[in-house]
This record gives structure tokens, C-alpha cells and sequence, in this order.
């Protein structure tokens, strides 16, 4: 089995996330991290987040959180927000294929199969990206975000009841996140990158209906994405 290329050592960095915000709360840090040395940093967002508020809003939040990470290229598609699923699978893989072609990334930075918590959009975009890279040879390059065991599991059962059509069904505590494996890439947060990403989840004014950045998406469940991020690789998975 390829070993995979280490994230602290990539030079050419893209981050596929499913809609604005996500880049904030699962991957801040590590965007910043890697900017700072001095990597080209990519983000593409594949919808616009019109489900979650008004579409040119949105871009600017995301545009501004971007620059506040130090991001030094953000392509957004637009992809229709919650209904991932209405895609044809191919036409998304291929998409995705020309992207990875465009930007030779050396590290991939993308959502695990749990979705974060079972949101349908994610689900898609994990298998997408993993089918892309897969058929691009980079599946060894391809890093996913690894959670708290079972610590989204509130927030779908919320999402569940006011917007049930967003999650997958028969899900359950366990199926959320994943314990800590040795071969897993970390990244701690200095008291500046913690700086930095609440400042990038603050830049998405129009979704916190004025909670307090470390209380983004549920009072207490960033704390521990405060903290560090993790990430997996595609190849080794939970060996």
C-alpha cells in the first residue's frame, strides 16, 4: 500500500467541502497552518449554500473567511444546496476530476463517510471525491476529517426534527466520528490558529443567529475542533 504524503510536508493543498462554513468549523486551521508555510492553499466549495441563507451572502462569508485563513484560491460551484443526491454521480466524479487535473494537489482534504453527522450533501460529496481521486490516482494523497467519537450525534438528532430531509436515516451514536488512530495526521491549534478559525467560523455572520463562534452549530461542539484537527488517510482508513 502507497503511503500517504504527510500533510505538514504538502506544498499544493485542496480542501473539497460541500457548502459554506464547512471550511471553518472541520478544516480552519489546518488551511491556515499550511498557508503560513507557505503551501498554495485551495479551497473549492461545491454549492452555494442557498439552503442555508441567501447565495451572494453566503459567497462573501465564505470569501472573507478564506482570506482570513490566508486561502489562496476559492472555487465555488453550484451544486444545488441539500439535494447532493439529484447529481448524476458521473458528471460530479468527472467534475471533480478536472479540478484535481487543474490543481495537481499534492494533499486532498475532504469529509469521511459518517458525513460529519449523516447530512445527505456530505454523504455525497465523500463518495465523489473519494471515487475522483480514486480514478486520478490520488486516493494515497486524499485526507479526511476525522471527529469525536459519537459528538455530532446531538446535532443530527436536531437537524432530524427540524429538518429531516438534510440527514440519512438509522443512524445512532456510534456512527458519528471515530476514535483516535496513531497513523491519523493532528494538528494542535496554537493559541493563534484557535484565533484564526473562530475568526474564519465568525466570518459566516448570516449562521450564527448571533450565538458566539465557539458555539457555532450547538452551544459546546466546537470546543474539541478548537482544539486540534484530525485527519485520516483514505488509504489506511481505521487499519
Amino acid at each position: 500500500m502507497t503511503a500517504p504524503l504527510a500533510i505538514a510536508t504538502c506544498q499544493r493543498l485542496l480542501a473539497v467541502m460541500a457548502h459554506p462554513d464547512d471550511e471553518a468549523y472541520l478544516a480552519a486551521a489546518t488551511l491556515a497552518w499550511r498557508a503560513q508555510a507557505g503551501a498554495e492553499v485551495t479551497v473549492l466549495c461545491l454549492s452555494r449554500g442557498e439552503a442555508g441563507g441567501d447565495p451572494q451572502t453566503r459567497h462573501d462569508e465564505l470569501q472573507r473567511s478564506c482570506e482570513l485563513l490566508g486561502v489562496t484560491s476559492l472555487l465555488q460551484w453550484r451544486w444545488p444546496d441539500g439535494e447532493f443526491a439529484t447529481i448524476e454521480p458521473t458528471e460530479a466524479v468527472f467534475g471533480l476530476k478536472k479540478i484535481f487535473e487543474s490543481t495537481a494537489p499534492d494533499v486532498i482534504l475532504s469529509m469521511a463517510a459518517d458525513g460529519v453527522y449523516g447530512h445527505h450533501d456530505h454523504l455525497c460529496a465523500h463518495r465523489w471525491v473519494r471515487r475522483a481521486a480514486l480514478e486520478c490516482g490520488l486516493l494515497p494523497v486524499l485526507w479526511e476529517a476525522v471527529l469525536p467519537p459519537g459528538w455530532f450525534h446531538p446535532l443530527w438528532r436536531v437537524i432530524k426534527k427540524v429538518r429531516p430531509q438534510l440527514v440519512a436515516k438509522g443512524y445512532s451514536p456510534n456512527d458519528f466520528g471515530a476514535e483516535a488512530n496513531p497513523t491519523d495526521e493532528v494538528v494542535f491549534l496554537s493559541q493563534e490558529l484557535r484565533r484564526q478559525k473562530l475568526s474564519a467560523i465568525a466570518a459566516h455572520r448570516s449562521q450564527l443567529r448571533a450565538a458566539a463562534p465557539q458555539d457555532f452549530l450547538l452551544p459546546g461542539l466546537m470546543e474539541p475542533l478548537l482544539q486540534i484537527e484530525r485527519w485520516r488517510s483514505a488509504v489506511r482508513g481505521d487499519d
